[in-house]
Formats: structure tokens, sequence, C-alpha cells
């Protein structure tokens, strides 16, 4: 489960990559929001759970800056 959850969070940091519009970002976003809402209901170590908060965390900054990027172009 931990190693899926690991595989989701970089499928969508690879999506992140194409250089869209600001809305295909907060669309990223809100599936990010969708993924780590499922952790709770996952049986994970206290370390696992750490792992990915760090994760999302750093994805969720990375989504921000790239949106902004994709603003700056509009």
């Amino acid at each position: 489960m931990f190693a899926d959850q690991q595989l989701a969070l970089a499928n969508l940091r690879f999506l992140a990559r194409g250089g869209q519009t600001p809305a295909y970002y907060d669309l990223l976003e809100e599936r990010l929001s969708s993924l780590a809402e499922g952790w709770e209901t996952l049986a994970l170590s206290e370390n696992e759970c750490l792992i990915l908060a760090a994760y999302k965390t750093r994805l969720h900054f990375e989504l921000a800056y790239l949106r902004s990027v994709a603003a700056l172009r509009e």
C-alpha cells in the first residue's frame, strides 16, 4: 500500500512537468488532496505516514510554483 501511494505521488509529480495552464495545476492539487484523504483509511506505520506527508508537502509547493509560472505565461 505504501509503495502504491508513493507511486501515485510520483505520477502526479510527473504530470506536473507538463507545462499546462493554471487550471491544470488546480486539478492536480485537487487530486493530491483526494489522494491524501485516503491515507487515513490505510494501514500505514507512523514513519510511512510521515514520509507521505513530506512528499505531499513538497509536491504541494511544487504545484504552487508551477501554477504561478503558468499564470505568468498566460
